[in-house]
């Protein structure tokens, strides 16, 4: 009864959540000049796909060490099957870049290339941007900066304690800093 019930309603949520989202979206097309619940809702996706990809190869290489460790235990030597850089970049990074920090830096490109591509069309129209959609772009990039730069940050702050090489350059093509 009660699982009847549910499955009576699953259509009417769905209905509603549609409706929801439709009302969501001419809301922020009309007061902001964007749909921020679409990228959102693509942002969403995008983690959760990367998510399902992470979960996926480190299932696939906790799988492989469980039966190759089976396998060396009877004394039989299986090939991994998978290329050490790719175990480490899922595992605890390829040199110190691991894949969930490229999903978020991707992110944020993501987030500036549709910003960018909002002011091209607004450009070419004639129009310029309003300050609260600008706003709300720099929120959505700036949190996820927040949430990415002091991890890389810190890794590569880390990586040079652990090598004991400090950068002697400034990155712009190999010019050396000091003299």
């Amino acid at each position: 009864m009660v699982v009847q019930s549910l499955l009576a309603a699953a259509p009417i949520a769905a209905r509603i959540g549609k409706e929801g989202l439709k009302k969501g979206r001419q809301y922020s097309v009309s007061e902001y000049g964007y749909d921020f619940i679409g990228i959102i809702t693509r942002m969403f996706i995008f983690f959760a796909i990367g998510y399902l990809i992470d979960l996926y190869f480190k299932a696939s290489i906790l799988g492989g060490t469980l039966l190759n460790t089976i396998a060396s235990s009877l004394g039989l030597a299986l090939p991994t099957t998978m290329p050490d850089w790719l175990r480490k970049l899922f595992q605890e990074g390829y040199n110190g870049i691991s894949f969930w920090k490229i999903i978020q830096v991707i992110a944020i490109l993501i987030v500036v290339m549709e910003y960018v591509q909002y002011t091209r069309t607004l450009k070419e129209r004639g129009e310029k941007a309003n300050a609260s959609t600008t706003g709300l772009f720099v929120l959505l990039g700036g949190a996820l900066a927040i949430a990415t730069i002091p991890q890389v940050v810190q890794m590569v702050k880390e990586r040079q304690i652990i090598t004991g090489q400090q950068r002697q350059d400034y990155g712009f093509g190999g010019i050396q800093g000091g003299g």
